[in-house]
């Protein structure tokens, strides 16, 4: 037969994990999350015409299908820049807005943009 040492280390660990996993179920209930509210998030991008516009309203229409309760506002434009600093000087930035570089400069000068990746 095979002898176990136990070090102290050893006999702290054994005998701490059934008190760490007691605190952790303590803290957890057992009731559901609560259910996602409806949201509308704005998505702002520019555009190069009616093939972009029908690219991203078939993406919409897709995901909108999958999460019902979730809305999508497209906000295309034709001089993103501009408008982009229009809608956030009037407060109202978009949510998501699709930076494609370009531009990036004349939005980090107004410290307007935050990486999300």
């Amino acid at each position: 037969m095979a002898r176990v040492y136990l070090t102290r280390r050893s006999l702290a660990l054994v005998s701490a994990t059934p008190l760490l996993a007691a605190c952790g179920a303590a803290g957890q209930s057992s009731q559901p999350a609560p259910e996602a509210q409806p949201a509308t998030v704005s998505f702002y991008f520019g555009t190069a015409g009616a093939p972009e516009i029908q690219l991203y309203t078939t993406l919409k229409e897709g995901y909108e299908k999958q999460a019902p309760k979730h809305k999508i506002e497209l906000i295309p434009a034709e001089n993103e820049t501009e408008k982009a600093l229009a809608l956030i000087a009037a407060g109202t930035p978009p949510y998501i807005y699709l930076n494609r570089v370009r531009a990036s400069h004349v939005f980090i000068r107004r410290d307007a943009l935050v990486d999300v990746l």
